[in-house]
């Protein structure tokens, strides 16, 4: 959505402390649904975006904080927001309360979770060792932790995650808890054996069967660290296992791939932790369709990771660019047209790896590791395998040992960082009178094997169409 439209909205503000020049930036909508009337004056050379005369007009006292971003989000649903300004970095909401000497801090997935449970700390006295403990949160939900704020936390000895009692809650949990460090993070979450356990602390707040600032206070008390990797309880579980025997598979439970419905009616979506192996003949349109599979995710919010290894980036983004604009060629647009698709473009949570040709595998995975860590990512495209083993081989005795050892590798790097990667795989060269197989994909059983669901884009006598081979989330293939 481009054009502003009127809504009634709550207005977050990312304040940050400063020294000397006080600034202030309030952004208004005009009434014709855009932006472009908004006027900019300095004023006492301060810098303010003039919203209302007698606004303007009023004394202003210098304030110790400078509001460096905005978020409105539309009380009829929080899908309706808007950043401003377009473009600017991020911020956590109520880090101008956070005080110098803090050294605990509590981080919560939205803004009204980080007032409910301030609102809960309010109430305490000032002998409780939770008093006047600060309370930040997120600056866009469970999928952003961005790397530019993660020098904030570095002094803090204990951090409180209070993500939503879901399942993309406890994944945002785990994954900040070893991006920030096992040792110093515990999570928020209800008791398990709690009785209409509330899904944030927001709900929490207005809970019915107990005082919403002692049951806040008391969550906060009980907060635990999360396991090791590798060991489990069936506590870690729970809410998975109870979605899986409650909630019919009919239900998305991954991104969806919403230009592809009928995909998404297979697979569910695509979700965190999963390994798609994709193959389909030479010339089919295997990038073209991966692309719009990787736009669909990237405007639901979902950072994505292209490593493509055969087109360069410039050649790929401009492809992709093509897709997202849908209406005409680009080539056709002015200048100040095609800069506003190239703003939208810009503006879609991706990020490229700068691979082409034969590349080292270590290289690649050790670039994937440190993007998941940075940007947050959820999806990884890389086309192709086989581009990965050319300097692979004189390590094995033979080229199938070494593409098996690079599926393994990605296979746990799926489990590891709970990210999904899509990894294209050439299939054998076979008669295009009849349709691929499993057993077409180059190499040995290992990929199949490996992977949760296998994509072939078919391509028999003239016609292209999709084919999900493996479906390991529900079965359903077609």
């Amino acid at each position: 959505m481009d054009e502003w439209e009127e809504n009634h909205c709550v207005t977050f503000p990312w304040m940050e402390e400063r020294d000397d020049v006080v600034s202030a930036v309030v952004e208004r909508s005009p009434t014709d649904g855009t932006n472009k009337d908004s006027k900019q004056t300095d004023l006492n050379e301060k810098n303010v975006v003039q919203t209302d005369q007698s606004v303007a007009d009023a004394p202003r006292k210098p304030q110790p904080f400078n509001i460096v971003r905005i978020k409105h989000r539309s009380i009829t649903g929080k899908g309706r927001q808007r950043l401003f300004p377009k473009g600017g970095g991020w911020g956590f909401f109520g880090w101008h309360v956070v005080r110098a000497t803090d050294t605990e801090i509590v981080i919560t997935e939205g803004e009204f979770d980080a007032m409910a449970v301030a609102q809960a700390i309010s109430t305490l006295k000032k002998d409780h060792d939770m008093y006047k403990l600060p309370v930040v949160s997120l600056p866009n939900g469970a999928s952003s932790l961005p790397p530019g704020l993660l020098p904030r936390l570095e002094r803090f000895s204990k951090i409180y995650l209070w993500m939503d009692n879901d399942e993309s809650g406890h994944v945002a949990a785990e994954k900040f808890s070893r991006k920030l460090g096992i040792r110093r993070c515990v999570v928020v979450r209800p008791d398990q054996n709690m009785q209409d356990p509330p899904k944030d602390a927001n709900d929490a707040l207005r809970h019915r069967s107990v005082k919403g600032h002692k049951l806040i206070i008391d969550m906060l008390q009980k907060a635990k660290q999360i396991n090791h990797s590798k060991l489990s309880t069936f506590a870690d579980y729970r809410l998975e296992v109870m979605n899986l025997l409650t909630r019919p598979r009919s239900v998305i439970s991954g991104t969806p791939t919403k230009s592809l419905p009928a995909l998404t009616k297979i697979t569910k979506g695509f979700r965190e932790g999963e390994l798609v192996v994709f193959t389909g003949p030479t010339g089919a349109g295997k990038t073209t369709l991966l692309s719009q599979i990787s736009l669909d995710f990237a405007r639901t919010g979902a950072p994505t990771l292209w490593g493509s290894f055969e087109i360069k980036n410039p050649l790929l983004m401009a492809k992709m660019m093509q897709q997202y604009h849908k209406d005409g060629n680009l080539s056709l647009l002015d200048e100040e047209k095609l800069e506003h698709v190239a703003d939208q473009f810009n503006a879609l949570p991706f990020v490229f790896m700068n691979f082409h040709g034969g590349s080292n595998l270590s290289e690649i995975l050790d670039a994937m590791e440190f993007a998941v860590y940075q940007y947050d990512i959820k999806h990884i495209i890389l086309d192709n395998l086989q581009f990965m083993m050319s300097r692979e081989s004189g390590r094995f005795s033979s080229k199938f040992d070494a593409q098996d050892s690079a599926i393994e590798s990605f296979r746990k790097f799926c489990t590891d960082k709970m990210v999904n990667v899509f990894l294209v795989i050439h299939p054998r060269k076979e008669d295009d009178t009849t349709p691929l197989q499993m057993a077409s994909i180059l190499g040995t059983a290992k990929a199949t094997q490996e992977s949760d669901v296998v994509i072939i884009l078919q391509r028999v006598e003239g016609s292209t169409y999709i084919d999900v081979k493996k479906n390991r989330y529900d079965g359903q293939l077609g």
